[in-house]
């Protein structure tokens, strides 16, 4: 059981994520997840390079024409 201590003064804001395991290696760094190392090198490259920046749009128009 999860309780909040009796002198607090706010609610307690809890997160539980579940599913089922992906059996692949995880690697991060920052911001970036990855299966390999490689992957968050190209993440990175691309970030830099300004090409994710065409994703969140898309990410963000779709997420305007869906509502």
């Amino acid at each position: 059981m999860i309780t909040n201590p009796i002198d607090v003064q706010q609610p307690l804001d809890f997160l539980l994520i579940g599913g089922v395991p992906l059996n692949k290696p995880v690697v991060r760094y920052g911001p970036f997840v990855m299966n390999t190392k490689a992957e968050i090198m190209q993440a990175i490259e691309d970030y830099q390079n300004g090409e994710m920046i065409l994703l969140i749009s898309m990410t963000q128009l779709c997420n305007v024409i869906l509502m």
